[in-house]
């Protein structure tokens, strides 16, 4: 299922009871769900207040956007981290040579720890 971020585009904190959960988002913060809940979210009645002038209370204006998460949001891995010792890696190959080097008794993986030994 995709996410979204549930935008609240107000000045205030919104609040609102959402399907048996009380969903609170400060302003011009988000909030992570599900695509399809955070639309059904946007859509679902919010009742409107007014003051003494008729004029629509701010604190009752629901403001939300729901806006896709994207790949490009998920961090770039630049560099490779060994996991036994935190040696950085500039490459696949790089960190393949330096755990086949250094942490090849270590390894789990019987089949690949044979492998490596014999090619290493």
């Amino acid at each position: 299922m995709p996410m979204a971020k549930v935008w609240n585009k107000n000045y205030l904190p919104f609040t609102q009871d959402f399907e048996g959960t009380k969903i609170h988002i400060e302003p011009n913060h988000f909030i992570v769900m599900d695509f399809e809940k955070g639309r059904q979210f946007a859509g679902k009645y919010y009742p409107i207040e007014v003051d003494a002038g008729g004029q629509q209370k701010p604190e009752s204006y629901k403001m939300i956007v729901v806006e896709p998460l994207g790949q490009n949001e998920m961090p770039a891995v630049e560099k490779m981290r060994c996991q036994a010792c935190a040696f950085v890696a500039n490459n696949k190959e790089e960190l393949d040579n330096h755990i086949t080097d250094n942490h090849v008794n270590l390894m789990l993986d019987k089949e690949e720890r044979e492998k490596r030994k014999a090619k290493g």
